[in-house]
């Protein structure tokens, strides 16, 4: 295999800061694979950073095998389109832990990716720690010193604002229900007519600068009502879907603030309303680049109704590493009449 040279001046540390920054949150006892695709420029371009729970890779010498979990990521890395990669191990806890370096390296070998760079990263308390392991014998440390950095100098590194050391229980908590999670979605289609009207109702509610989404539900009975209108219509496919349509028509700065304005109706919404909802905020998650608060989104709809059958769709394309932009291609075959009266 080619192994890339990192470019100047970027040690493992910018790395590792660099691949947290990606995935939106610091990694606990995971794998980490960056993908890269290098542009016509020369520059390479980050197209993926996919993460796994170290505890889900089966060693590759026990009973039981990492094979599965190999060949779909083989499988997932292949469509891509990715030049090289850099594997990360961070926080292994157990010498087990160590074979999914190996088991990530035969990985990339079946998807015909190069591997730049393994490191893998310890985090304390106080301060960073990593080592860059030799590609030819992995496992082995003892040649390899350690190096160390301060966090608040590896949070400067990173840019200072960014709050990446969140972790991902932190994020499931963005999303986790309100202790008052007691919104219905309520909603009168007498007619088609009511219907449209729930459209641009919908629409203005997220995207709307004056909107305020579920953040007002406690100024009052208007408020409240104005939220539960909206899970109302959400319910139903053929707002929902158009909805949909005409959001992906914007820029993504307002699929943004979309998503941020679904948030407090997850939060809030009783049991069985939550799944309308938590999809849609996934899929702009989606497309919007974050994989990771997107599968939560997804997770909190189909814990909430897994039979779904739009958050099963997306899960599975999330699953399977299809580019965001292949469903936009898709609906973009679509007319807005298609999906606002579907056959």
């Amino acid at each position: 295999m080619t192994i890339h040279a990192m470019p100047t001046g970027a040690p493992p540390i910018n790395l590792i800061i660099d691949t947290a920054c990606g995935l939106g949150y610091w990694p606990e006892e995971s794998l980490v694979i960056a993908l890269y695709a290098v542009r016509r420029d020369g520059a390479a371009e980050r197209v993926l950073a996919m993460r796994c729970n170290l505890s889900d890779i089966k060693s590759a010498d026990t009973e039981g095998d990492a094979t599965g979990w190999r060949d779909y990521v083989a499988s997932v890395v292949s469509r891509t389109d990715a030049d090289f990669a850099d594997v990360l191990l961070i926080d292994p806890a157990q010498s087990e832990h160590w074979q999914a370096v190996t088991v990530a390296t035969e990985a990339m070998m079946l998807a015909d990716v190069d591997i730049r760079d393994i490191v893998v990263a310890l985090s304390h308390a106080d301060h960073l720690a990593w080592t860059r392991l030799d590609g030819q014998s992995p496992l082995v440390l003892d040649e390899h010193p350690w190096q160390t950095m301060p966090w608040s100098d590896a949070e400067a590194l990173a840019g200072g604002a960014r709050d990446w050391r969140l972790s991902r229980g932190d994020l499931v908590a963005e999303i986790r229900s309100h202790d008052n999670a007691d919104l219905r979605g309520v909603i009168d289609l007498a007619d088609e007519a009511a219907r449209d009207d729930a459209i641009v109702a919908a629409g203005t509610y997220l995207c709307s600068e004056a909107a305020t989404g579920g953040a007002a539900a406690e100024s009052g009975d208007a408020a409240r009502f104005a939220d539960e209108q909206v899970l109302g219509a959400l319910a139903d496919v053929r707002i929902r879907d158009t909805v949909i349509w005409d959001l992906l028509q914007r820029p993504s700065q307002q699929w943004s603030e979309a998503a941020n304005r679904l948030v407090p109706l997850v939060q809030r919404a009783a049991p069985g309303h939550v799944a309308p909802v938590a999809t849609i905020l996934g899929l702009l998650r989606w497309q919007l680049g974050d994989g990771t608060r997107a599968s939560i989104a997804l997770d909190r709809a189909l814990a909430d109704n897994p039979d779904y059958t739009l958050g099963r769709l997306i899960d599975g394309c999330l699953q399977a590493g299809i580019a965001p932009t292949m469903w936009r291609e898709g609906l973009g075959s679509l007319s807005r009449e298609q999906c606002r009266r579907p056959g």
